[in-house]
């Protein structure tokens, strides 16, 4: 029996702990949004070296809320053919017990492990649920390797041939249709395939990495080549956010976007150096180089063998067919419905087969009859019995939306109609959470009907508000001569047809003409923006009106306009959608008779074909209302939200969407309130900036400092419960991360008869002293009476404020700076530094240890209210203070020093002495450790030796003399942090044994377990909630037994060092600096530099 998924979206199995019959896992902490939007797929093949096994992971990472109920990934050796496969924590415990040999944990052949070829799957189940539809996937002798994302409708009567050919198949799936397909017609297999695929093959025997992408180009494919690396994803974020190089804009693209409303019409993205294959297209990777060829296009000469007479019959039998196929499924099939003739036949063509009623979805809005079809929808309904779910925006959260819909996106649309698609979303979530495939006829419409809002590709500068002209200027430089151009290049498209307009001929504009941008010819120079692509090989044969059928679904050749009438991309990630025009009978049928007009433009094929099914009112419609396939109207006051406006502005540069759309949505914000102009319905919304709110003193200071031309932006001082340098703490790794664009001043408490810098000092961007804070258990005496008091307390404080208010004043620190606080006992000091904006990092929780007097909650609460956002090191400690705050919380974890730790060193002398194996631990020898489990593993070490590297605490000294006293054990003691690699490299496995019942241990997310694995070297710990397990890399472990049978595990398997090593890469603290300074430069609404 085929299991169904819970209807949250979440695959059934959860997150299970690892058990000892689970093989190879991969671990991510975090948790992307989850939304169904068909499955991922990614990959690298490198051709002089290995790959990046930890940028794979990133991959599945990034690419989750495409898949969120199985993930996998196969390392391939091309040399030999050896492969591994590996799962992930949302791989189903059953997949690992599968008896398919591309289950996860198998290995194949033999061979070094100096893997060049990866390939990377996150599966949204809609056909075969069961391990048999597991990816990446072979066949049976691993000849050839496989990632597939979408669906082959036709996969039935395929594998119907294929068997009646003696082909054997395993699933039920459609993905081992491909690979048979494939095994027995090689490339002519795809032109056999009725459906929307984006596929990649590794060939074992050609040693060959062939990409496939279908018809229409439904289902994405990008990829970057350099000559020496080849990476593919289904988005490009999975692709920008893990190379090694800075993210770059491709400012052609944007200005595309801007000056024609073109998107999607070539080859080439908005990310520089991002390809995405074209539809109808193949490429091949080798060693011996690459190459790319078209398998399918439109033939213009063919023409319908029907008469006009005979083409309702023949589209109703299409239209029925196509229906029929993409109702194949495993779960339950949904519907979009838009109120339009064809929606409307999608519903009640499929309610007939469906078995029981269907939900259908519908966007609407208040805003008078024109966006609001409502009436034919209910008729839809009644006719087809489905049940009706209706979303009505109000578009208040328009610009919230944007921020999550461009992430999601990618690349913008040519219009706003995506807006609605991603409340549609929401509502099917909401109300029908189980619903995993929702035909959308809305993106197979013909050209015209999908328009949205005319969205003028032009800033006014008398009208645009002064801030988003400044804003504007680094991006939109080169639009201002298109203003200049518009009546000439109105007067050319005017009298031109699309032949002239697109063909040759157009290419080959003289340099005194008119550019269809509207820009003259030095300026599209100098933008690097190409003249329009010529309609390939067939638009000579073409006259206007027979190449209007064509151009319009030949999607590599022509680009989407929006002349008045905005072609939307499809939200293609926000659901999973079918589109009816993938079936490539219809399209065959598509062209009409010479001399007649394409009939998809007036829809004579569906309304005459649909009269059986569409109901009456519907029956003659000239189109959609001027709602217009859920194109989002003018929501006036979403668009005079000015605030919105700015924040989209200002986001931070190294957010790969932001970065690379920033000029595109700089003058739709612009334009969005220059639309909405003499609308006044929404001006009680409106939300300026405060002046003194965050985000308006952001605005100010990024503003003063560009001005007076100031190498630096922000100023940060942190007030910190420990000294820098001890121990390399959280603090240091990151802070000493920050940009050049940051100046970090350090105030730690004294540390009384330790080194105390009451001096500053200065490391890098950071400069560092003491400041005389409130301080507990201290050495001296005297400051611990004076603290006991209130008044002493007092005092403290005033005097600790006034210290550090000359110190800063000192140091040449800005009036207003940005604070960091993981303090909790200055909150007087805080109070005084009147802060643009003030975060509080909490890696700790301050009531943990012991000796906290009862006096310091109302500290803690004191500080907490003058908080704006917070930091936490956990998923423990975010739902911990989501119990007792209000304002935002961000998850940013601990990290590694990749590098640092995974350098091969040789083994310390004393470490190499020492017998084998040895079981070690590193680090402070706190009262968090359990003795008594590192006294279990001392008797289980099977002749080898405990080992025991770090200072012990007051606290833990004589239970640790004690142990060191036994046989069997070494504590070696403190060791600088430079040397501690070498010790983590000679150790066989690494234990991190806190007590798991103590409550505090819950909330850690311990540096140890990712410098354990950098150094390649398996783990054992116990339970972190914000990581998996991966069987044999890293195992949880909550009971001294439990810790030594892991560790005996541990010992018995052959732990790859690599796939260690890439557990731990993802969480470099290079990363994670960015991360937080990206977000605290969001909350001033700053703009990265």
């Amino acid at each position: 029996m085929r299991r169904r998924h819970p209807p949250d979206g979440r695959s059934s199995s959860g997150r299970p702990p690892c058990r000892s019959g689970s093989r190879w896992r991969w671990a991510w902490a975090g948790s992307a949004e989850e939304d169904a939007s068909m499955c991922g797929i990614a990959g690298l093949f490198r051709l002089d070296d290995r790959i990046d096994v930890g940028r794979l992971g990133h991959f599945t990472r990034l690419l989750r809320h495409r898949g969120p109920d199985d993930e996998g990934i196969v390392l391939i050796e091309p040399d030999s053919g050896h492969a591994l496969t590996l799962g992930g924590p949302d791989t189903p415990p059953e997949a690992y017990r599968s008896p398919h040999p591309y289950a996860p944990g198998r290995r194949h052949g033999q061979g070094r492990d100096h893997y060049r070829v990866g390939l990377a799957f996150r599966r949204l189940a809609i056909v075969d649920l069961s391990p048999g539809g597991h990816q990446p996937m072979c066949d049976s002798d691993a000849r050839l390797w496989m990632v597939f994302n979408g669906e082959i409708y036709n996969y039935v009567e395929l594998r119907a041939e294929l068997e009646a050919m003696g082909e054997h198949f395993r699933s039920a799936s459609d993905t081992e249709v491909i690979l048979a397909a494939y095994r027995r017609w090689g490339h002519d297999a795809f032109a056999r395939m009725n459906g929307m695929f984006a596929i990649v093959l590794w060939d074992r025997e050609a040693r060959e990495l062939v990409c496939a992408r279908d018809r229409f180009g439904v289902k994405p494919l990008y990829y970057q080549w350099d000559g020496r690396l080849f990476a593919f994803a289904s988005e490009p974020k999975a692709l920008v956010l893990t190379q090694p190089n800075r993210i770059a804009p491709r400012l052609a693209a944007v200005r595309d976007l801007v000056a024609l409303d073109w998107v999607d019409h070539e080859a080439e993205t908005f990310f520089a150096g991002v390809r995405q294959l074209p539809p109808g297209h193949l490429l091949g990777v080798s060693e011996r180089g690459s190459w790319i060829r078209r398998w399918w296009q439109l033939d213009p000469e063919r023409r319908a063998e029907e008469s006009p007479r005979e083409w309702p019959q023949r589209f109703a039998a299409l239209f029925t067919d196509a229906v029929r196929l993409r109702m194949r499924a495993d779960v339950e099939v949904g519907s979009c419905l838009s109120g339009g003739t064809d929606s409307s036949a999608v519903v009640t063509t499929a309610s007939t087969m469906a078995g029981r009623p269907m939900h259908a979805f519908t966007c609407a809005y208040d805003e008078g009859p024109a966006f609001d079809e409502r009436a034919y929808v209910r008729a839809a309904v009644e006719r087809s019995g489905a049940i009706s779910h209706v979303v009505v925006p109000d578009g208040g959260d328009l610009w919230d939306v944007l921020d999550r819909l461009t992430f999601q996106q990618d690349e913008p649309t040519a219009g706003p109609g995506v807006y609605s698609q991603w409340k549609v979303m929401e509502g099917r979530r909401r109300d029908a959470g189980g619903l995993r495939a929702l035909p959308a006829a809305a993106s197979a419409r013909p050209p015209g009907v999908l328009r949205s809002a005319r969205l003028r590709p032009r800033v006014p500068r008398r009208r645009a508000p002064a801030g988003l002209r400044a804003r504007a200027g680094a991006h939109a430089r080169g639009l201002d001569p298109a203003r200049r151009g518009r009546a000439a290049a109105a007067r050319v498209r005017a009298g031109q047809g699309p032949r002239a307009r697109f063909g040759p001929a157009a290419s080959r504009a003289p340099s005194s003409a008119p550019a269809a941008h509207g820009l003259p010819q030095r300026g599209r120079a100098a933008a690097g923006v190409r003249s329009p692509p010529a309609a390939v090989a067939f638009a000579p044969a073409l006259r206007g009106s027979q190449q209007h059928g064509v151009l319009d679904r030949d999607a590599p050749a022509v680009p989407r306009l929006s002349a008045g009438r905005a072609r939307v991309r499809a939200a293609r990630r926000g659901q999973a959608r079918r589109r009816l025009h993938q079936g490539h009978p219809a399209a065959r049928a598509r062209r009409s008779h010479p001399g007649l007009r394409a009939g998809a433009p007036r829809q004579d094929g569906i309304r005459d074909a649909g009269r059986r099914v569409a109901p009456q009112p519907l029956r003659g419609r000239a189109e959609t209302s001027a709602a217009h396939g859920w194109a989002a109207p003018r929501l006036a006051r979403a668009r005079a939200d000015a605030r919105g406006a700015r924040r989209i502005l200002g986001g931070p540069s190294d957010r790969a969407p932001d970065l690379a759309l920033a000029g595109a949505r700089i003058v739709v914000a612009a334009v969005s309130r220059r639309g909405s102009q003499g609308d006044r319905r929404g001006a009680a919304g409106r939300r300026a900036i405060r002046p003194g709110s965050v985000r308006g003193r952001g605005e100010r200071r990024g503003a003063r400092a560009r001005g007076r031309g100031a190498r630096h932006l922000v100023d940060l001082v942190v007030l910190a419960e420990v000294r820098w340098g001890y121990f390399r703490t959280r603090k240091q790794f990151l802070l000493s991360r920050f940009p050049e664009r940051w100046r970090v001043f350090y105030a730690q408490p004294p540390a009384f008869g330790q080194d105390d810098p009451w001096a500053p000092r200065r490391e890098g961007n950071v400069t560092y002293f003491t400041a005389p804070f409130l301080k507990t258990a201290t050495t001296s005496r005297l400051y611990e009476r004076a603290a006991a008091t209130a008044a002493g307390r007092a005092a403290i404080e005033w005097g600790a404020e006034r210290w550090l208010q000359a110190r800063l004043r000192g140091l040449g620190v800005e009036r207003e700076p940005v604070a960091l606080v993981s303090n909790i006992y200055c909150p007087g000091a805080l109070a005084g530094l009147r802060a643009r904006a003030r975060f509080y990092d909490y890696n700790d929780n301050p009531f943990q240890f012991a000796g906290v007097p009862a006096w310091a909650r109302s500290y803690w609460e004191r500080t907490a209210r003058q908080i704006d956002a917070f930091f936490v090191v956990s998923e423990f400690y975010r739902r911990m203070l989501a119990a007792e705050t209000d304002r935002p919380i961000t998850r940013i974890g601990n990290g590694v020093e990749f590098e640092h730790f995974a350098t091969p060193r040789p083994v310390a002398a004393d470490l190499a002495a020492l017998p084998r194996p040895r079981i070690g631990y590193v680090g402070l020898l706190s009262h968090f450790l359990d003795f008594e489990t590192l006294e279990t593993l001392r008797r289980a070490r099977r002749g080898g030796t405990l080992v025991l590297v770090g200072p012990p605490n007051p606290a833990t000294t004589r239970q640790v003399a004690d142990l060191a006293a036994r046989e069997g054990v070494a504590v070696l003691g403190p060791r600088p942090y430079a040397e501690v690699p070498a010790i983590m490299q000679g150790l066989d496995v690494g234990v991190i044994p806190f007590r798991a019942q103590n409550r505090y241990v819950q909330g850690i997310n311990p540096n140890k377990v990712y410098q354990f694995l950098a150094a390649g070297l398996p783990t054992v710990t116990t339970p972190v909630q914000d990581l998996d397990p991966v069987f044999p890399s890293l195992q949880f472990a909550s009971t001294p037994t439990e810790t030594a049978a892991a560790v005996g595990r541990a010992l018995d398997e052959s732990v790859d060092a690599e796939a260690c090593r890439a557990l731990a890469r993802p969480h470099d603290w290079s990363g994670l600096a960015a991360r937080m300074v990206s977000e605290i430069e969001h909350t001033l609404g700053m703009t990265s530099a």
